[in-house]
Order: C-alpha cells, then structure tokens, then sequence
C-alpha cells in the first residue's frame, strides 16, 4: 500500500480514542524498560499517563502502524513510517540499545545499519544496562552473566549510559566505545540530514551538541560543511578557526581527532576554505 494511504491521527481527533484502543492491541506485548531513558518514559508517561501524553498514532487503513513514542513491530514497518513522519516534516529520533546478553558485535553492526538507513533526525545510541527490577536484569542472570556478587556492579552503576559488567560477547569498555563510535558514524558524519541536503536540521542539530560540548570538533567539522553548502562563508570559517583553538585548549578534542581525524580532514578539505584557519 502506498505511503500516501498512511495517516496521522493527533490526540484530540474524535477518532483518537478508537485507534489508542487498536494501538494497545498491536503494542500489547511489547516490553519497555530495557533501557534506563525508555524505563524513566514509561514510569512517567505508563497507564493513564501514557495515553494522555501520546501525541499521535500513524494508520494505515484500519491498522495501527505505530504510536508516538513510535513501538513499531519490525524494521520494514519503521521504514515506512519514518518515510511518511519525514514527507510530514515531524523530527523524527530513534533509539537504538547495544549489548543485550547474547548479542554480538555483528549484530550490533546490524543495528547500526538499521539506524542509518531509517534516514532519523537523530539517533539516540544506549547500551544496554541492567536495573534492579528490570526484565534485562532476569537475563543477566540466566545467562549467569551476573550473579549475587556482581549486584554491587549495578546497584553502584551512577551512570546509567554506561555499563560496569562484561558478557561474553563484548567487555564493557568495548561496548562503550562500539557505542560511541555508532553514534558519531551515524549522527554526524553519516547524518540523514547533512547528506541529504537539510542543511538547517543538520546545523541544528549539530549546534545542540557543540553548545553543550565546545571541544566537539566532530560537530564542528559538520557543522562547518553545512554552513559551506548554503552559502555562510564566515560562520565555516569560525568554525574551522574554532577546530584549530580547540585542539590546541582542550585534551578531548585532541582524543576525538586522534580516532576520527581522516573524516575531520576530510570534512575541512571539502569545506575548502583551509587557508582561512592556517
């Protein structure tokens, strides 16, 4: 069926009501709470909350296709409606979690694919963290990954982006990298916007993240591409000096340019005013 047959249905439509009910059915089995961001959304926004919160559900005739929080069923599902959301101009972030036991790197690799061709907004990268109370906890233990000794690893774990435990698949070091890694590949120098030729999504989107981090010289090099792309000469130019500065200043800027220095460069060499930063 054509995407064209797709619909929005927002909360507050007369037939809202009739399609949360048709989306319940769908989404019923469906198990929230692998990760510590969708566990503290379905605290927040579970039961009665939930439904008040949600902004639509997306049809397609008279079936449920997704609801926003988007729980679609499968990958050829989120393909479609990321493609309709997109045509409707709705920002569109996905969330992808990493390390579950049993998954391994070519998996994860697998995901990473999935994430990059839905052509997101943004993708949210999470690894998978066990907490107490949690189904992926009941995993860990099954598969022994975890035992009565190890609880202090998660009862201790402050940081909920990052896990203390190893499986036997990936330590947690190198799940944490593999993490970061996915992120930059797909949200900045793979970013669906950037390549695409959204150059104000991107620039947005990149200025959230260098706002927040002014060392990010991954964010910087794009964003400085971008501006080249639609004409602003002088805020690539800020942005290329501001490379420079801050690989002088700050250590983590040098860290980001000793892994991904060859696409930085590569990113200053195509924004082609180099001399303008020597």
């Amino acid at each position: 069926m054509p995407y064209a047959a797709m619909e929005i249905i927002f909360n507050g439509n007369k037939s809202f009501q009739k399609y949360w009910e048709a989306a319940v059915a769908v989404f019923a089995n469906i198990t929230i709470g692998y990760s510590p961001l969708i566990m503290e959304y379905a605290i927040h926004y579970s039961g009665k909350r939930f439904k008040e919160n949600v902004s639509f559900v997306v049809i397609d005739g008279k079936q449920c296709l997704a609801l926003c929080p988007l729980f679609i069923e499968n990958v050829k599902k989120a393909h479609r409606v990321a493609k309709y959301l997109q045509k409707a101009d709705i920002l569109l972030t996905g969330y992808f979690i990493y390390g579950f036991p049993g998954e391994t790197v070519n998996m994860m690799m697998e995901t990473v694919e999935v994430a990059k061709s839905l052509e997101l907004d943004w993708a949210e990268m999470i690894i998978a963290a066990p907490l107490v109370g949690s189904t992926m906890l009941q995993q860990f233990y099954d598969k022994k990954i975890l035992d009565s000794k190890k609880m202090e690893d998660v009862m201790n774990n402050a940081d909920f982006r990052k896990r203390l435990s190893d499986t036997p698949e990936i330590s947690a070091g190198d799940l944490e990298q593999f993490v970061y890694n996915a992120n930059i590949n797909v949200n900045f120098f793979n970013n669906s916007n950037m390549r695409h030729g959204r150059f104000a999504k991107a620039i947005s989107a990149f200025s959230g993240i260098i706002s927040r981090y002014p060392f990010h010289i991954v964010g910087l090099a794009c964003r400085a591409y971008c501006y080249k792309q639609i004409g602003e000469e002088e805020l690539c130019s800020d942005d290329l000096h501001s490379i420079e500065l801050q690989k002088e200043r700050h250590s983590e800027a040098m860290c980001l340019y000793s892994v991904y220095g060859k696409e930085i460069d590569d990113l200053i060499t195509k924004s082609s005013i180099i001399s303008q930063v020597q």
